[in-house]
């Protein structure tokens, strides 16, 4: 009967006692809290002028100038590592270790953005 006593006090307790730490705001972020929270979310800029350059480099829609051409203002040594990696179809990791990727980074942003929409 003893331990009856001491799981249930156990349980009371640990179910009591989140109720603060989960009352704490976090510092540095915007909690959207009424409608006009979620209309300023859903019309950031950020959202708005998502751009998707990174498929370009893997069509023709872009062309790789040529070193000797004077006319070419696109020279493909003078593109980046990734821009290359894309172009060239390199086998491999497009990125080099702990570099960072704008392009899926602002997507998977974007996405967090909506959920936290959503969830509400």
């Amino acid at each position: 009967m003893r331990k009856i006593y001491i799981g249930l006090l156990f349980g009371l307790l640990t179910l009591n006692s989140c109720n603060k730490y989960l009352d704490i705001k976090p510092k540095g972020f915007t909690i959207p809290e009424n409608l006009n929270d979620y209309k300023l979310l859903l019309n950031d800029q950020s959202l708005v002028r998502a751009s998707a350059v990174y498929p370009n480099y893997l069509v023709d829609n872009l062309q790789s100038g040529d070193p000797q051409d004077v006319q070419s203002a696109a020279s493909y040594d003078y593109y980046d590592y990734v821009k290359k990696q894309l172009y060239s179809f390199a086998h491999g990791a497009i990125f080099e270790d702990g570099q960072y990727d704008p392009y899926w980074e602002s997507a998977y942003s974007h996405i967090f953005t909506y959920n936290v929409v959503i969830n509400r």
